[in-house]
């Protein structure tokens, strides 16, 4: 391979970056952006902006996606990676914005699915759920689509449906298969929070209840004017020491392992 022939180094670094190889991605992308001077402008602009996007530094990507976006409106690729640098910065309006001209040059499953994640994120649930249906119409086993349906069952309170599409997710292997290993833990995660939040508060209540009671009786161990918070919160903390923490991670426990 020509040494000198930066675009080698870039589509390189991006077979290097699909196979999960990003030691040699970073490697092949510095070569490129060090050679980037002696090709067109629309391959300089490509170069800098997909080396910034994989150096996770997406304000110093949307520059040169910006000015690429202009030199090649047709190609959806830019649009979709300029949604992503806007999407790494929580700036969904305009992730949408551009996720919908990559639809609009090819309406594709994985373009729509982009478009559909960032709906979601951007709190248009229903948009976003829409759209994931669409693509699974078209491809039944898009780990992606899948997921964000699963994420929205569980969130509207449907665990039985989430975990449903998991396990389909599960039983395609691979990709699909992380991808709900890793939902499956944040799932129990949230239950493990529920959990311990409910747990503190059947304790807190009655806590709360007795000092107010003291409170109205006088009771010369507490001080009615400042510190009955502080007094709810201690005996709470000592309640916790004693047997709240081995009761919740009993519960951890028991639900990692049965999610797991």
């Amino acid at each position: 391979m020509d040494g000198n022939f930066a675009m080698a180094h870039e589509y390189l670094a991006i077979a290097y970056q699909n196979s999960a190889d990003d030691d040699r991605a970073g490697e092949e992308y510095a070569r490129a952006a060090k050679l980037s001077g002696r090709v067109t402008e629309r391959e300089r602009e490509k170069i800098l902006g997909d080396y910034a996007l994989f150096q996770q530094d997406s304000a110093k990507a949307i520059p040169h996606y910006q000015v690429l976006a202009a030199l090649s409106p047709e190609d959806p690729a830019v649009h979709l990676n300029l949604a992503e640098c806007y999407r790494n910065e929580f700036r969904f309006d305009l992730a949408i914005s551009e996720a919908k001209k990559a639809v609009d040059l090819a309406p594709s499953p994985s373009p729509k699915i982009n478009l559909a994640t960032y709906y979601y994120l951007g709190r248009d649930s229903q948009r976003a759920v829409t759209l994931a249906r669409q693509v699974l119409k078209e491809n039944p086993d898009n780990a992606k689509a899948l997921n964000l349906i699963g994420s929205y069952d569980l969130g509207i309170g449907k665990e039985g449906e989430a975990d449903g599409i998991w396990q389909q997710m599960l039983a395609l292997g691979g990709d699909a298969a992380l991808m709900a290993r890793d939902a499956m833990a944040d799932a129990a995660q949230t239950r493990i929070h529920r959990t311990q939040h409910e747990i503190v508060r059947a304790i807190k209540i009655p806590l709360q209840r007795r000092v107010v009671a003291e409170i109205e009786r006088g009771d010369p161990g507490t001080n009615r004017d400042t510190n009955a918070g502080i007094v709810i919160e201690a005996s709470l903390h000592r309640r916790t020491r004693c047997g709240l923490t081995d009761a919740t991670q009993h519960v951890i426990g028991g639900e990692l392992t049965v999610r797991g």
